[in-house]
């Protein structure tokens, strides 16, 4: 008697069907959530000419405009500042040098160079408020003149932030001049 050592060959497993998906209460199975993805559809999803993808780049790409411009902004901004202080220590250490009556003054508006001067003035919000407000209307006019729906919803979008913040700076002014109004007359009486 002779035995056989080889073997005949096996079937081919037949694939699994897919298990159901894990109840709500139940842990989360990994397993069974791979399962359940199909590579294909999301490779339909993600090929180049889906709208989704169109529609991501073009957000992605206005969004990294407009984080260049914001930070070219404060980067400006901040220079700006910079010069400002140092045009007045220069002006402070001339002054001091030739001994004038308008050291004491400038040394003061160190400490508060953007506040009011004097009583009753008040800073600059409604000159800003005004910019802002102009410009957020600019923007809004420039989506409605090149129409496209898109253009419109971006434009208008992108104008309600200078528009909110100028119509806040008003608002602020105008709660500030009250203010400096009831302190005026309780001076007063």
């Amino acid at each position: 008697m002779t035995l056989s050592t080889s073997t005949p060959p096996l079937p081919p497993l037949a694939p699994l069907p897919p298990a159901p998906p894990p109840s709500l209460g139940a842990g989360v199975d990994p397993a069974a959530i791979a399962a359940h993805i199909d590579p294909a559809s999301i490779a339909v999803q993600m090929a180049p000419g889906h709208p989704g993808v169109e529609v991501a780049q073009r957000f992605f790409g206005w969004l990294d405009g407009a984080v260049a411009a914001a930070v070219f902004i404060v980067a400006f901004l901040l220079v700006a500042r910079l010069i400002q202080a140092w045009m007045l220590h220069r002006s402070i250490n001339k002054s001091i040098e030739s001994q004038s009556s308008h050291a004491g003054a400038l040394i003061d508006k160190i400490n508060k160079p953007f506040e009011a001067s004097g009583p009753g003035e008040m800073p600059g919000d409604d000159r800003n408020g005004l910019v802002l407000v102009a410009i957020g209307l600019a923007m809004g006019g420039f989506g409605i003149v090149q129409g496209g729906e898109d253009v419109i919803r971006i434009a208008i979008g992108a104008a309600l932030f200078p528009l909110f913040v100028g119509v806040a700076l008003l608002i602020r002014r105008q709660l500030v001049k009250r203010e400096i109004e009831r302190e005026l007359v309780a001076e007063r009486g």
